[in-house]
């Protein structure tokens, strides 16, 4: 199904414009207005670009995926902002790659996805492993190693070490170089600045009232990359008006286990077992701790929410496997 955006933007109904909830409902709410921004942390699911595509765009096919080519430009060459989104997005230039958002400009029109900071920490850890080491996927996805990085803010010359670092395998000092300058990686890129830029601890510390104070109101949407299957459908549920998810909405775009290993959280966790200092930092990021812990709580408040309100996220949910 196809459905112009500019269409959707008038549907909010006075009840939901007001935070009124209504009672019990058999059909979702009407969709919500547009223009929205993308929030999207490295490692938090680029799939769900396709989802807020689709959303702020029009003539996007029910065939349409993200790709493979970094973060979703198999989907914005194909189907460009300014053909297809003209009033979508709050800015058309922070539609692609891992750009932060504009506070002023983005400040309940946020859609993102948000991450466990150490499971986001060492899927980026095992992406770039997986692209320094997997040539065919390299090749077929016309990627370097270096752009998980360098679109996140990391010098180039640092994300040439760390790649170097991944092919050598001497991966403790692939997490030296990548795993400080990602602390605060999500809330960072909520208060404008980009994940992998180096912040000071004072820098770091000025983020926390900003983020108690922001979320979850600077969010239109917000899921957790945990619990996909769900997060998609409430989306759906909330903002589409209850139009139908496509199947590559719930496909792992970016899979970052080999043919020959599973590179997940306890693979990083055993290379920094002798390391106090690589271990605090891909297991304690307050930062993105207090983030995730209040976008959660939100999600879940929503979710239930949902849930009692109608059976369409229960069904919808049952409906497509959970994203792996």
């Amino acid at each position: 199904e196809i459905v112009d955006p500019a269409k959707r933007r008038s549907r909010l109904p006075a009840l939901l414009a007001h935070g009124v909830t209504p009672g019990k409902m058999t059909a979702p709410p009407a969709a919500w207005p547009l223009p929205v921004a993308w929030l999207h942390p490295p490692k938090t699911g680029s799939t769900f670009g396709l989802t807020v595509y689709r959303h702020a765009c029009s003539d996007i096919p029910a065939n349409a995926t993200v790709g493979c080519l970094p973060p979703i430009a198999g989907l914005t060459r194909r189907f460009p902002v300014a053909k297809h989104c003209a009033g979508g997005f709050t800015s058309a230039r922070r539609v692609d790659l891992h750009q932060p958002s504009n506070p002023h400009e983005d400040h309940g029109r946020l859609l993102a996805m948000l991450r466990a900071p150490a499971a986001q920490k060492a899927s980026l850890l095992s992406f770039v492993l997986k692209l320094a080491t997997d040539a065919e996927y390299d090749r077929r996805c016309s990627v370097v190693c270096e752009a998980p990085m360098t679109t996140s803010g990391l010098p180039p010359a640092v994300a040439r070490e760390a790649c170097a670092a991944a092919r050598a395998g001497r991966l403790q000092h692939l997490m030296e170089l990548v795993l400080p300058p990602m602390r605060g990686c999500q809330a960072k890129m909520l208060h404008g600045t980009p994940c992998l830029r180096r912040s000071n601890a004072s820098e770091l510390d000025r983020l926390q009232p900003l983020t108690a104070t922001r979320v979850p109101s600077a969010f239109a949407f917000v899921g957790v990359t945990e619990r996909w299957a769900e997060s998609v459908c409430l989306f759906h549920f909330l903002r589409e008006g209850g139009r139908r998810p496509v199947a590559a909405e719930f496909v792992n775009s970016r899979p970052t286990s080999t043919r020959a290993r599973s590179l997940s959280l306890s693979l990083w966790r055993g290379i920094a077992a002798n390391r106090s200092d690589l271990m605090g930092w891909l297991l304690d990021d307050v930062y993105d701790g207090l983030l995730y812990a209040r976008a959660a709580r939100h999600f879940a408040a929503a979710l239930a929410k949902a849930r009692n309100r109608s059976t369409w996220v229960p069904t919808c949910v049952a409906n497509h496997r959970t994203f792996s």
